[in-house]
């Protein structure tokens, strides 16, 4: 008999609802109906708040898995646009050269608010082949978030454990109590609500790793 058992349906206690915790009603700057990427771009529904993120980049996509994963993260901002009137003094600080598009903005891929009350910036990126321009916008956003200390980070698509956000990907589809079906689901759901905990980091979450874990039959 599954860990389940005859209570399978009977669901759940009234914290098991949609986490309200950081619900906020944020537009990000950028969209990705208005990012030209075809394939690459995504919205990814927040488990916790029902709020679609817009990731623009597969990185972005895979990262955010794991940022939103880890509890002291309460908020996730994506796209968050900056100051453009403080970015072009640090331009000027610097000896970049300023952005020619007047109404250009520029933003920052994850802007996260941690449970202490901290914060931190982070930008994605593909690879570490980065042109001279592109390394000239970072030095600008890093320096644009260290003068207001706040924590900067770069984070690379190479670097991220994919198969950590893709389990997270495939469990949190079920932290809803209402897509819960069956023993396969009921299972999911525990893990994305962490009542049971497993290694996701490691090994994939298929059938088998469940029947090992003692969560279904």
């Amino acid at each position: 008999m599954s860990v389940f058992g005859k209570s399978l349906f009977k669901i759940m206690d009234a914290h098991e609802k949609y986490d309200e915790e950081s619900k906020v009603e944020y537009k990000p700057h950028i969209t990705t109906s208005q990012f030209n990427s075809i394939g690459t771009t995504s919205v990814i529904t927040d488990w916790k708040t029902g709020r679609g993120v817009h990731c623009l980049s597969q990185g972005e996509a895979l990262w955010y898995y794991i940022l939103r994963w880890d509890d002291e993260n309460i908020n996730i901002q994506e796209q968050f646009p900056l100051d453009m009137k403080k970015i072009n003094k640090i331009f000027e600080q610097l000896g970049i050269s300023k952005i020619k598009n007047l109404k250009f903005i520029m933003s920052t891929d994850f802007f996260v608010t941690k449970r202490d009350g901290s914060k931190i910036a982070y930008s994605v990126k593909n690879d570490r082949k980065l042109n001279r321009r592109t390394l000239e916008l970072l030095t600008v956003e890093k320096t644009y978030w260290m003068t207001q200390n706040i924590q900067y980070e770069l984070l690379f698509k190479e670097d991220v454990n994919q198969i950590l956000s893709d389990n997270i990907r495939l469990i949190v589809e079920f932290y809803n109590p209402e897509r819960v079906v069956d023993d396969v689901s009921k299972a999911k759901h525990l893990l994305a609500t962490k009542k049971v905990h497993a290694d996701l980091s490691s090994r994939v979450l298929d059938v088998d790793y469940l029947k090992e874990l003692g969560l279904i039959e």
